[in-house]
């Protein structure tokens, strides 16, 4: 079985002064169904009327990471989304920086 985690980020990993600095991290919540997960992301993180809005105005990008169930979490794949218009947007691999792939357990702390 698979965990599904998803996690708001302030900003995308990046160094300052040789040490990696990403801001605040809020774990939302975990999903047992990757397509619930997803959903959550596209389509309920959405507007300026609700608990979201928030996310507009710190929270810049959304990270749902899967994991196989146990300890310790094995990180399977991540999806990442960037806040743009009022919802979260799916970015492919190629938009990523390189920083984003050396980093798992978001949601752990």
């Amino acid at each position: 079985m698979r965990i599904h985690a998803i996690t708001l980020i302030e900003d995308l990993p990046r160094t300052i002064d040789g040490i990696i600095e990403m801001g605040d991290l809020y774990r939302v919540g975990f999903c047992g169904d990757f397509s619930e997960a997803l959903n959550i992301v596209e389509e309920q993180f959405t507007g300026d009327d609700d608990w979201c809005y928030t996310a507009y105005n710190k929270y810049k990008y959304c990270i749902i990471e899967s994991y196989v169930e146990g300890v310790p979490a094995v990180l399977v794949k991540h999806t990442l989304f960037k806040w743009e218009d009022g919802q979260f947007v799916k970015l492919d691999s190629l938009e990523e920086p390189a920083e984003i792939r050396k980093f798992s357990n978001y949601c752990m702390g």
